[in-house]
């Protein structure tokens, strides 16, 4: 299985604290961590990975591919993927404990789920939104336990979701207006995009620009799947569809089909 490799320069031995490194993002457990001699930059540090998915640890050149990360200043990182063997894709890529969502090909050609972060569904022909990330419990005054905010670390991406959503409502509004103008208010889309995948996949800005994956149009549909953009047009084709079938007494056709649960 095709991995993910990162180069961290002027290190001698493993980062002691892998999120001050910049590839806290990229591992659930511990690396692999293999010393160079030299690395793409010429000079010499250590090469990072997942053991399970990559059998060779260390810096090969003529097999290697790599692209420079824009860090923090003070901080350089280098992620890489092996040439001779296919790219690494959501099946190698995928987080523990994904957050259910859509299913949306990118410019790899593979099925990557998108999580949503509100989630709708129909309840007595009215169309209404619920959380679907994580909540933590917190115990009320009466001792019962109430869910209480979404847990810490999917915070942001319920921020995320919520600049979306207004975004989309003020592009909903604008009659006669490009809507992807409108909607392309906020000037970190292709971030956000990236921030929403990363969430189920270990991916961030450098890791989705290495493999390829995004163009703009695919980023404005990874942040309407966020928002569950898919099952509010399902549902709006079926009720127009409904209506049309009262209005002519003939049967309506199937319904739009909801997002897959599992990859097509």
């Amino acid at each position: 299985m095709p991995g993910l490799l990162y180069y961290i320069p002027k290190l001698n031995g493993p980062p002691p604290d892998l999120l001050a490194a910049g590839v806290g993002h990229a591992f659930e457990a511990r690396p692999v961590c293999r010393q160079v001699s030299s690395g793409p930059d010429g000079q010499g540090g250590v090469v990072l990975a997942d053991g399970r998915l990559v059998a060779e640890v260390g810096y090969f050149a003529d097999r290697q591919r790599w692209l420079k990360a824009v860090s923090d200043p003070g901080r350089e990182l280098w992620v890489g993927v092996y040439t001779d063997c296919p790219l690494p894709g959501p099946a190698d890529l995928t987080r523990k404990t994904p957050i259910t969502g859509h299913w949306l090909e990118l410019l790899d050609g593979r099925q990557w789920l998108v999580p949503v972060a509100r989630c709708y569904a129909d309840e007595d022909g009215e169309l209404r939104w619920s959380h679907n990330l994580p909540f933590r419990l917190s115990r009320a005054a009466d001792g019962t336990w109430q869910s209480a905010a979404v847990v810490p670390r999917y915070q942001s991406l319920w921020d995320l979701a919520e600049r979306w959503e207004n975004n989309h409502r003020d592009a909903a509004r604008s009659a006669g207006k490009d809507a992807k103008q409108v909607s392309f208010r906020f000037d970190d889309v292709v971030n956000g995009a990236v921030a929403a995948l990363a969430a189920n996949y270990f991916l961030g800005p450098t890791e989705v620009d290495l493999l390829g994956l995004l163009s703009v149009d695919l980023a404005v549909e990874v942040l309407g799947a966020l928002i569950d953009i898919p099952t509010r047009l399902a549902w709006c084709k079926k009720k127009a569809a409904a209506a049309a079938s009262a209005g002519s007494n003939t049967a309506a056709g199937p319904a739009a089909s909801t997002p897959a649960t599992n990859p097509p």
